[in-house]
């Protein structure tokens, strides 16, 4: 009668098993009486429980001796480790598929709120691990491997056995996205997380480490490609430009500088980020941009004098304040300089008030203020890069601080 409802589950139609098995239907399977099997079993709930019990004595105790013959290959120092490895788990995979009661395994499964049947499973599934724990500890006394920290013996084994049940009836569900060698390759890769050698004093925690550098890696990856993908993508009209500016400026002031992405300031703005990435090349463009912005108000309001050097010299001392008042702006200066990040779009760096730094250059030269040799374009160019430089965060200790910039100036004066 037992044996019959074991075939039952595996037979039978899914919903009539799993609507209950009947007394009529094991009785008539068994060739026996219903009253047969009422004098055995008052209820069908004892019966189920005495099927499960039936269950765990019929199980294989070990490995099949498929599986040992792979196992001792493991102990041959030449052998392609991992392929042994994966053949001896391939081999285990099919005997548990082609085991019959798998199905009623799975079965009582799904009767696991049942606490007589869950304590049974546990009994069953204890006494399982145990008697197939011998791929466990070939790896750990043949490699010289040991349990990491927090891991144990029995979780490891435990862990092993999900790992199996969750692949054999996945695959029986769908061959193809659950291939035969999963179960090799994923348990090669649980022992490798899960054991160390002898000599590693590493625990989890420490092995999983690098996970914490995934979102930083991601981010500049995920930078790296857009900005690449960006490169064809329609740059910003002068409206717009000004309004994002203005927009990432307002978001600074609510936000500090490394909370904010390109994400959110175009949704603030409403323009696809993809666009800002092609017309600002990176956050620190859209700084640089925002720094400009700030500088150009400032000179606006600044009075103007009668020697176009001197105002010039104010100018680049405004852009170096508002360089130095956003230390991790000027700091992503330094990266922008030494070329590991995209320059801006021409209409950045070419917007104000950077363009007075030449205008200002060709009137001091009008004036006879400069050597004759000196060109406004291409030295306002010099200047700016060195007026960048030199607001990236001081480096050098102490209050000395040399004004380059100033020397720079005075060391093109024509001299009476």
């Amino acid at each position: 009668m037992l044996d019959a409802g074991l075939n039952l589950w595996i037979s039978e139609n899914p919903a009539t098993v799993f609507g209950g098995l009947s007394v009529s239907s094991v009785a008539k399977a068994a060739g026996v009486t219903r009253a047969t099997f009422y004098s055995h079993w008052p209820s069908t709930s004892q019966y189920f429980d005495a099927l499960l019990e039936d269950l765990n004595h019929q199980r294989e105790a070990g490995y099949s001796q498929d599986v040992v013959v792979e196992l001792a290959r493991l102990q041959d120092p030449r052998t392609d480790t991992l392929a042994r490895f994966t053949a001896a788990c391939n081999v285990r995979l099919a005997q548990v598929l082609a085991d019959p009661a798998l199905r009623l395994k799975f079965g009582f499964i799904s009767k696991v709120d049942d606490p007589s049947v869950a304590t049974a499973l546990r009994e069953y599934y204890r006494s399982y691990e145990h008697d197939t724990q011998m791929l466990n500890d070939e790896v750990r006394n043949r490699w010289g491997r040991e349990p990491r920290p927090p891991f144990t013996d029995t979780w490891i084994q435990s862990l092993f056995g999900a790992l199996l049940d969750g692949i054999a009836l996945r695959h029986l569900i769908d061959a193809e996205r659950m291939p035969f060698e999963s179960f090799g390759l994923a348990g090669a890769m649980l022992m490798m997380i899960a054991t160390r050698a002898n000599d590693d004093p590493r625990d989890v925690p420490e092995m999983l480490g690098a996970i914490n550098q995934w979102p930083a890696a991601g981010v500049r990856l995920a930078s790296t490609k857009r900005v690449d993908d960006a490169q064809s993508t329609t740059p910003m009209s002068g409206a717009t430009l000004q309004a994002t500016i203005s927009a990432a400026r307002r978001m600074l002031a609510e936000d500090n500088w490394g909370a904010l992405n390109i994400d959110d300031i175009a949704v603030a703005v409403g323009i696809d980020a993809d666009r800002l990435l092609r017309t600002f090349g990176s956050k620190i463009g859209l700084g640089l941009a925002i720094i400009a912005l700030n500088a150009d108000e400032q000179w606006r309001e600044t009075p103007r004098t009668d020697d176009p050097l001197a105002d010039l010299e104010t100018l680049l001392h405004i852009v170096l304040f508002e360089l130095r008042r956003s230390p991790s702006l000027g700091q992503s200066v330094i990266q922008l300089l030494a070329g590991t990040i995209r320059l801006p779009d021409a209409a950045i760096l070419t917007s104000q008030p950077i363009p007075e730094i030449a205008r200002l250059l060709a009137e001091a030269k009008r004036n006879g203020q400069i050597v004759d040799s000196i060109n406004p374009e291409a030295f306002s160019i010099s200047l700016t890069r060195i007026m960048l430089a030199e607001g990236a965060p001081v480096t050098v200790t102490g209050s000395i601080q040399i004004d380059s910039l100033h020397y720079i100036l005075d060391g093109i004066r024509v001299r009476n």
